[in-house]
């Protein structure tokens, strides 16, 4: 996984090279030959998806070091013979004048806003890594333009980011007003955080850059301590023939261990038995899409626990059902919630689990239950066992709010955090990109698409997440011995595992959801149910491209 910084971790990595430098800008000049690589390969797909057989580039430049990286990359691609223009966005007398007499020299011009479709890339080197707050209006109508242009016709501009898309904050990915959204952002040395905070960012490439004598930034950034690990789940080579697949290198070695073969003494059980609490008579379907997600993710025993489950059984004739959670026969794990319902049986329910020494996951109705009940948050914090709690944005703001946390908090990343050290616990943000964190360590996850923002998506979540940790708990119970009481017991600080768990549960779903969309005229909406059925799909398809 690729760690994520913050803006003065790049400034400080940055301020032990500058010294070094043995000619004008050399570290810039090496960042901006990695800008024209990319924006090179751009136009080549530009140019084929328009047919045409050669295209113009268009500068956005900003009066600082962003905007002379694009210049010097002008350049560059001016020298190979592209045509290449730049809009000065403070005129042309405030961008950085070594780079404009380079730019200028090579055969690139200064010009105004035209028609967006005027060019094949556009080159945003405006505000990097400082930030200046919203881009002008004048240059926001542009890229509309552009965006619909992209939209709606042959010819496609592509826009390629250099570090980040101008409006974008470094530390938070935030963009609180007119910003630039990328195709393409490509960055030096190291990720900002905001690459794993903002889909602005597009698809994001991190490209070395280094000083004559072979001092690399991505050296000085491994000597800062960073708890923040990016996991980019690899679903756009799904689709080959787009621009992401194309740009980007190998996938990154899974975080953890997917679901593979049983041993040849294996049984039902050796695997790791998950107990599924979901559903209720008012939410039936979510019993069934946690239970099917459990049962597609793994080869073990599934134990449903719940009212109707004739409804489950339809579904999925293997799943072992009981009435009530006490009795209901050995797990490894629990997950718990999935609506489930807030009312006083549920609570009841929670704290009966809460006792018990196996891994929890604990999702949606049960965090609910949380938030609502100060007494049952404290028996939480004081559990001497892994708990997974997976809250979406909005049952996350109540339960930090319940657990007295301040309200704004200046990102998504150091929120989870937070929550996570007050609780005692994992805490897995859903979204886009989603977060995992434990008192001790970070992963964000970027799912790279959007599919499954549809309604029952968490409750298929869940579902594969109680598996997975299921299975991670029995392996470590195997691995460490049996209680007296014969039950799988581990201790909170034990728990690591269950951030690798959760990373590797997120991206099976993000595949899976990815893949139900898929139809045989491109991509199309799916449904929770489509996502379940396709955790097998999704599971052996990341067996193949991430593993090998």
């Amino acid at each position: 996984m690729r760690t994520l910084y913050t803006a003065q971790d790049i400034r400080t990595a940055e301020a032990a090279l500058f010294p070094r430098e043995q000619r004008e800008d050399e570290l810039m000049q090496s960042a901006a030959h990695a800008v024209a690589v990319v924006a090179e390969k751009m136009l080549a797909k530009a140019e084929e998806s328009a047919g045409a057989a050669e295209g113009s580039v268009l500068l956005l430049v900003g009066p600082g070091g962003n905007g002379g990286d694009a210049l010097y990359a002008g350049a560059v691609l001016a020298m190979q013979g592209r045509k290449v223009e730049a809009f000065p966005l403070e005129g042309a007398d405030r961008v950085h004048e070594r780079a404009a007499r380079a730019f200028t020299a090579a055969g690139g011009s200064f010009v105004g806003l035209e028609r967006a479709d005027s060019y094949r890339v556009i080159v945003d080197g405006m505000f990097g890594l400082g930030g200046r707050g919203e881009i002008p209006v004048e240059v926001d109508e542009f890229l509309r333009e552009a965006q619909g242009v992209r939209a709606g016709r042959k010819r496609r501009p592509l826009v390629l980011a250099i570090d980040l898309p101008s409006g974008v904050v470094a530390d938070t990915g935030k963009a609180p007003g007119r910003h630039v959204s990328a195709d393409v952002t490509v960055t030096f040395g190291g990720l900002r955080r905001a690459h794993g905070l903002s889909a602005a960012c597009g698809t994001v490439l991190c490209e070395d850059i280094n000083l004559d004598d072979g001092s690399m930034l991505s050296a000085e950034l491994s000597r800062l301590q960073s708890a923040v690990s990016l996991w980019h789940t690899p679903v756009e080579r799904l689709a080959p023939e787009g621009l992401a697949a194309q740009l980007l290198g190998s996938p990154e070695p899974l975080p953890g261990e997917l679901p593979g073969e049983p041993g040849a003494v294996d049984d039902k059980y050796s695997g790791g038995v998950v107990g599924i609490c979901a559903g209720s008579k008012d939410y039936l379907g979510a019993g069934v899409l946690a239970t099917l997600a459990a049962v597609n993710t793994t080869s073990s025993m599934v134990r449903y626990i719940g009212e109707h489950p004739e409804y489950v059984l339809a579904s999925t004739p293997e799943v072992v059902v009981h009435p009530v959670v006490r009795g209901a026969g050995q797990v490894q794990a629990r997950m718990v919630g999935s609506g489930r319902g807030t009312d006083r049986d549920a609570r009841d329910e929670l704290l009966a689990v809460l006792d018990m020494v196996q891994p929890l996951v604990l999702d949606a109705d049960a965090i609910t239950v949380l938030a609502k009940n100060p007494d049952v948050l404290e028996i939480l914090r004081a559990r001497n066992a892994p708990t997974l709690l997976t809250p979406h944005d909005g049952e996350f703001d109540r339960l930090a709010k319940a657990a007295g946390l301040p309200a704004e908090s200046p990102d998504r990343i150091t929120s989870t955090e937070r929550l996570a050290g007050e609780l005692n616990c994992t805490v897995l943000l859903k979204g886009r990109f989603t977060i995992i964190a434990n008192p001790q360590r970070t992963v964000v996850v970027d799912t790279a698409s959007s599919w499954a923002a549809t309604p029952g998506s968490g409750d298929v979540l869940a579902g594969i997440l109680g598996a997975l940790v299921a299975r991670d708990a029995g392996k470590r119970a195997r691995d460490t011995g049996y209680t007296e009481a014969g039950q799988y017991e581990l201790e909170a600080h034990e728990a690591d595992y269950v951030v690798d768990s959760a990373a590797v549960g997120v991206a099976i779903h993000a595949a899976a959801s990815y893949i139900s969309s898929l139809t045989p005229y491109g991509p199309a909406p799916t449904s929770a149910l489509k996502i379940a059925q396709h955790i097998p799909h999704a599971t052996a398809w990341l067996g193949t491209v991430v593993q090998g």
